[in-house]
């Protein structure tokens, strides 16, 4: 039993192991067998550049001296650092990125703004053999910046269209040796522009390679709810304005004062691009609220003060904010991770689930209808949606109609029949609340128990419901590029992202292979830069001691190399 946990705690938290032991085993010593030395060098340039970039160090952390006070590796300069995080992206991470991609994958994308430069993440994603779901940071280009007219001196379109994202595309996807071919569905947020870029690809398709293929755009679902709620608070506009006209007079320096004297709380103001804001601004309110009699505030800012029916009103809204930033909190978790009814629990982050909360929050404000209908004007592809939502909910192949069939036919690989029950019992309800969610995914997993299918269906489950995981990364974006680290090249950036989501990919192995690919290299150079005679000429018949100086030359030209790669 002890072996078998240790083994399986070596497969899933170790997986480059797997790989040691099956490429060392052929010939390998008791010891080897399990154990690669790493000479110290190239594990010291690992340590080195796996603190630096997984803490967001700059490159010049190497070179602080109370850095090198209290470690214990050995010193580096930043001109070794550097070189060392270029060689393994494109010698180590790009070239075995390359070699995971399957024949066709997801892209996620989207675009961040940064220091006057406009970026474009990409992400690959698809589903393994073992039904998990991989997201690979592929590319995290810059986009050039639109011409300006030198004769009227005005800021052209072009730069910022669906044909300038897709040559970054094409040419990001160029560099694995791949193109649109090699691309299932696009994913980011539901603007015009990306919806455009779908159609092009699949035009493209059509008209290069021939190929007659749906290339949907499976928009933002987190895009989506934050339109909703946004029309959802245009209707409640004057109720939020008094609340944010009280706090800014809270945030007046007396009042502050006499606040401070009845609470430690301390009020906020919200921000016109974010609803969240609005959220805590009113949360925030409630709780100051009962504290306001105690305060002695002069009277312009009492009457700014909502009345018991406005304070009502506000109760009711902030409740209702609330069930819209639990809805959205989920959606932007990695795992799943939900608060229903005080306890924590896990539902999917998929587009059936996604499905069942939104056309709850439709039944009780009619309002979102706009946004959140399964076939409202933003979305690119309704009818894949709607199908990819109902196969993720394992309902039967037959409830999808034609037009649902016809989407995702390129996930279809052979006719599809089932042999379901005659109950409904598994037919999703109108529900009533978040609550919907765990009880639809329940239903879900009971339907695989009722229904078998006859025949094969391609893996279904990387197809991303939102473009968060973009969003994360811009997180990390911007904790590396500080004010004090905005004049950073662009590609550094790129480079120091893409070994940062792709650590998994790099070790002190892989640092160790590339320093003696450029010592066999400059030990190449340097054999080819000898004159022809000393490597011609035979030895004297007497002058075997020549013939061991010149040997022992040669060799001194391989020490000399092996080990100075950095």
């Amino acid at each position: 039993m002890g072996m078998t946990n240790s083994l399986k705690h070596i497969e899933t938290q170790h997986k480059q192991w797997s790989e040691l032991i099956s490429t060392r085993a052929a010939g390998a010593s008791s010891i080897d067998f399990y154990v690669q030395l790493i000479d110290p060098k190239s594990q010291n340039l690992h340590d080195w550049a796996e603190w630096v970039i997984m803490d967001n160090h700059p490159y010049t952390f190497v070179t602080n001296k109370y850095t090198r006070k209290n470690t214990n590796l050995e010193d580096i300069s930043r001109n070794t650092l550097g070189p060392l995080c270029d060689a393994i992206n494109w010698e180590v991470v790009r070239p075995k990125i390359s070699q995971e991609l399957p024949d066709t994958f997801g892209a996620v994308f989207d675009g961040w703004e940064c220091g006057g430069e406009h970026y474009l993440a990409i992400f690959a994603t698809w589903t393994k053999s073992n039904g998990s779901v991989a997201e690979r940071l592929i590319g995290m280009v810059v986009q050039p910046p639109p011409p300006i007219s030198t004769a009227s001196n005005v800021v052209s379109d072009t730069g910022f269209s669906a044909e300038d994202l897709g040559d970054l595309l094409f040419d990001c996807l160029g560099e694995y040796g791949r193109d649109f071919q090699s691309i299932e569905f696009l994913s980011g947020d539901n603007v015009s522009v990306n919806k455009s870029l779908a159609t092009k690809v699949e035009t493209w398709l059509r008209n290069v390679k021939g190929i007659r293929r749906v290339i949907p755009l499976l928009g933002c679902n987190s895009h989506r709810l934050n339109l909703a709620v946004n029309q959802f608070l245009s209707i409640h506009d004057n109720l939020v304005q008094k609340v944010h006209e009280l706090m800014v007079a809270l945030k007046h320096p007396k009042n502050r004062i006499r606040l401070a004297s009845a609470v430690v709380l301390t009020p906020e103001i919200d921000q016109s691009t974010r609803w969240g804001s609005t959220y805590t601004m009113l949360d925030k309110y409630l709780r100051l609220y009962p504290h306001f009699v105690e305060c002695g505030f002069p009277e312009e800012t009492k009457r700014l003060i909502p009345h018991f029916v406005e304070h009502e009103e506000i109760i009711t809204l902030t409740e209702q904010l609330k069930e819209f930033q639990i809805i959205s909190k989920w959606l932007q978790s990695a795992d799943g991770a939900i608060q229903i009814n005080g306890e924590n629990t896990r539902i999917p982050v998929n587009h059936f689930n996604i499905r069942t909360s939104f056309d709850s929050l439709i039944d009780r404000y009619p309002c979102m209808e706009r946004h959140l209908a399964k076939n409202a004007s933003i979305v690119h592809s309704p009818d894949f949606e709607n199908a990819i939502a109902k196969m993720q909910g394992n309902l039967p192949f037959s409830r999808l109609s034609l037009n649902e069939k016809k989407a995702i036919e390129f996930y279809v690989e052979s006719a599809v029949e089932e042999k379901e029950s005659d109950s409904d019992e598994g037919v999703p309800p109108a529900f009533a609340s978040i609550v919907a969610m765990a009880s639809a995914q329940a239903e879900a997993e009971q339907r695989v128990k009722r229904s078998r299918i006859n025949g094969q269906i391609r893996p279904m489950r990387h197809l991303s419901p939102t473009s968060n995981i973009v969003e994360r990364l811009f997180s990390n974006a911007k904790l590396i590029m500080t004010d004090q680290r905005r004049k950073m090249d662009p590609s550094t950036l790129e480079t120091i992202l893409m070994l940062k989501l792709n650590k998994d990919l790099w070790d002190a192995r892989d640092i160790e292979r590339l320093r003696r690919q450029k010592a066999d290299e400059r030990a190449a150079e340097r054999r080819a830069s000898l004159p022809s005679p000393m490597l011609s000429t035979p030895a004297p018949s007497g002058g075997s001691g020549a013939s061991s100086s010149s040997s022992a030359s040669q060799s001194r030209i391989l020490d000399d190399c092996d080990g100075n790669f950095f």
